[in-house]
């Protein structure tokens, strides 16, 4: 049996192996679905990244079939890739995780580095009353 302390593992140890496989089953439910909804949010953003370089693809190849398309081929594009760094392994997932921190990070200090250029001094102080200052 894991010794991680999931929920399977508990579900498993106190109420037996059916609801031990009940409960993992639900638990990949429960991911995927999680999974399929970030990537359909995501794949927003891949489409307009897309047609700032001028690719547009049909709506019926962009658009997820609820909303009247036939396949959402971003969003599927953006799990077929997370699953490949994670099949990878933990390495790879590291490293790949630093990059993007690092991503994250200079974005952040290149807007306080463009906000610091435009400050102006007293631009905050015309809420504070004159007695104060």
């Amino acid at each position: 049996m894991p010794a991680s302390g999931s929920t399977y593992s508990y579900a498993s140890a106190s109420l037996g192996r059916t609801a031990g496989f009940l409960v993992g089953w639900d638990l990949i439910l429960e991911f995927a679905v999680a999974a399929a909804t970030v990537a359909a949010g995501w794949s927003g953003y891949a489409r307009s990244l897309m047609a700032e370089f001028g690719f547009h693809l049909p709506a019926a190849l962009a658009a997820p079939p609820g909303a009247g398309g036939f396949v959402d081929l971003p969003a599927a594009g953006i799990v077929l890739v997370l699953t490949l760094l994670l099949t990878r392994g933990a390495r790879e997932v590291s490293a790949a995780n630093a990059w993007l921190v690092a991503v994250k990070v200079a974005i952040i200090l290149a807007f306080l580095a463009v906000g610091l250029a435009h400050h102006r001094g007293r631009a905050g102080f015309m809420f504070v009353d004159a007695d104060v200052m």
